[in-house]
């Protein structure tokens, strides 16, 4: 049971520090973050694979990031809501 705690507080510490690198305007790591938040990639370590791994809807975390960075949810090529 404490690997798994152990585990599950590893990939809470990754997503927690790609969201800290997005506030880095124009870096290198807030091109990554972004790049890892964007990406449709489903292997392990990727934003899909660790939000369903924490049981985190990933297109929730991406209109919200999505949202609080350009104040609206209407993503490029998506209907207005």
């Amino acid at each position: 049971m404490l690997f798994i705690n152990a585990e599950r507080d590893l990939w809470i510490a990754v997503f927690d520090q790609a969201l800290e690198d997005l506030t880095l305007s124009e870096t290198t790591y807030e091109r990554d973050a972004r790049a890892w938040f964007l990406s449709c990639n489903q292997n392990a370590g990727s934003f899909i694979w660790v939000c369903q791994y924490l049981g985190i809807d990933p297109s929730a975390v991406r209109r919200v990031l999505w949202q609080s960075r350009f104040g609206s949810i209407e993503q490029p090529g998506s209907t207005p809501v």
